[in-house]
């Protein structure tokens, strides 16, 4: 006897774009489609907990291009556009005539310049803490300028090759947004569980640094 509660079972899309191929998850349900869209610096598994929350509709999510399981773009130079052209492949792809667009942080902005040059194909346009426009007084927190500048990069790839650093600047990011980082369920937390069990496991199979034969 099947369960007619059950969440149906995600598709895994490999949509090829102009600028590389996309990493797409798709959830079958009903029409329009929500279609997640993830910020900076995260990937498409930030909406990992709660899309299965949100059956009975079909949940489209998408790594842009460099980020999570897709390709990294082929372009040199980012433009907004890029990620306007992927979401307009996404949708043509899976043959998506019109769909909901859940956008949340620096994905906010293409969200609302692909409703405003497509709108036929956007049924509503969800946001969730993102902004718009080039207002002076816009200051981006400290760990997305980090990531973000390429001057910064040398110094952004120290501090997240050392685990001691990398936990540093999530917890100090997340005082800053008045979050606790001692949060059981807060990603701090999910950072330490995760270094004890690499470094169980390197210990387990003796895949720890060793001196090279003379």
């Amino acid at each position: 006897m099947s369960n007619s509660s059950s969440v149906p079972a995600t598709v895994s899309h490999d949509v090829i774009t102009a600028m590389g191929h996309l990493h797409v998850t798709d959830r079958p349900g009903d029409a329009p489609p929500l279609i997640l869209l993830h910020g900076f610096p995260d990937d498409s598994k930030a909406y990992d907990r709660i899309g299965p929350l949100l059956a009975p509709h079909r949940v489209v999510a998408v790594d842009w291009l460099g980020y999570g399981q897709s390709e990294p773009s082929a372009v040199a130079d980012f433009a907004a556009s890029h990620h306007q052209h992927q979401l307009m492949a996404v949708l043509d792809a899976l043959n998506i005539g019109q769909a909901t667009l859940v956008a949340h942080d620096a994905s906010g902005p293409d969200a609302i310049d692909f409703a405003a040059s497509q709108p036929k194909r956007v049924d509503h346009l969800v946001l969730l803490n993102t902004y718009y426009g080039h207002a002076r007084t816009l200051r981006f927190p400290e760990m997305i300028r980090l990531l973000a500048d390429p001057a910064f990069k040398p110094l952004a790839n120290a501090m997240l090759d050392d685990t001691n650093q990398r936990l540093w600047l999530v917890m100090h990011t997340a005082r800053m947004f008045g979050l606790d980082p001692d949060d059981p369920d807060g990603v701090g937390v999910a950072l330490i569980k995760e270094a004890v069990t690499k470094s169980r496991l390197s210990s387990a199979t003796g895949s720890g640094r060793h001196a090279a034969p003379q």
